[in-house]
């Protein structure tokens, strides 16, 4: 069987705020900066989506070979601003994800 992990440690992440990861539409972790997670997974094609609490949406699709270990590494990263009525708030963090490793 598969394994999936997720690792949330990238010197860009904002180190803050959860990042919810969902695995085919099913809510698997609220990942938090510093932590590791990981969980069996069936083989063959998957959705993994990531969210901030603001609910910007990312996701990538990778595929699962068995015995295999799919590695994602999990960035909360700042991108852009908010304008909110007459103040700009600090940049807003978007889930960044990406295999490092796998089939």
């Amino acid at each position: 069987m598969p394994i999936l992990t997720l690792v949330r440690d990238g010197e860009r992440d904002t180190k803050h705020r959860s990042a919810i990861m969902s695995l085919d539409g099913k809510l698997v972790r609220r990942l938090q900066y510093g932590e590791t997670f990981s969980m069996d997974i069936s083989a063959g094609r998957h959705v993994l989506e990531g969210k901030n609490e603001l609910g910007k949406r990312t996701e990538i699709t990778f595929d699962a070979i068995p015995g295999g270990v799919v590695l994602v590494k999990v960035d909360a990263a700042p991108r852009g601003c908010m304008v909110v009525m007459s103040w700009i708030a600090p940049p807003v963090p978007v889930i960044e994800m990406r295999v490092e490793e796998g089939e």
